[in-house]
């Protein structure tokens, strides 16, 4: 059962890690689906760009710690204390995401209007592979290998996408 387990929960490392990567950034638990309660005028693009990829860097520390966290998880014997240890990073992941995406959402949006849209789309995005984070932990702790094969491939899915995304808003650290 231990091989089967890491074959299977062992992919998690790759697919995670680009989530991991973007959303670490603090350990709210908030989804951060609502709005900023008031918005902000637009700002050059060059500075929106910056002030974006500044919040993803600042999250780059807690994110390794994250992923080297991750990556343990995995490669430990498939037992329930295991699986709950897991649970509780992939949870960490998640409220990390969604704190940064908070943080991203509250900036005030860029001058250039042509990437309003793209930026719409990589919260999106963004908000999409935070539920199936929170839908794979809640599948490894149930010990749902099919679930959670369909939750890494839909990870797998979204985050090309959401990288494709971050590259044509302009962002060097955010989504890389």
């Amino acid at each position: 059962m231990t091989r089967r387990r890491v074959s299977t929960f062992a992919r998690l490392a790759p697919l995670l890690m680009a989530t991991a990567s973007i959303g670490a950034c603090g350990s709210s638990s908030s989804s951060g689906s609502s709005p900023p309660a008031t918005v902000p005028g637009p700002q050059p693009t060059g500075r929106f760009i910056a002030k974006a990829d500044a919040l993803c860097a600042a999250a780059k520390p807690q994110s390794t710690a994250v992923q080297d966290e991750l990556r343990r998880d995995l490669r430990r014997p498939d037992t329930a204390a295991n699986r709950q240890r897991t649970v509780q990073t992939l949870d960490q992941v998640a409220a990390m995401a969604s704190a940064l995406m908070s943080k991203l959402r509250a900036l005030a949006p860029p001058t250039n209007y042509s990437l309003v849209d793209p930026m719409f789309r990589y919260l999106a995005g963004l908000a999409g592979q935070i539920s199936v984070t929170r839908r794979l932990a809640s599948a490894i702790h149930r010990d749902d290998k099919s679930q959670a094969t369909t939750d890494l491939r839909a990870l797998q899915e979204g985050n090309p996408r959401l990288s494709k995304l971050a590259r044509q808003i302009g962002f060097k650290v955010c989504g890389t």
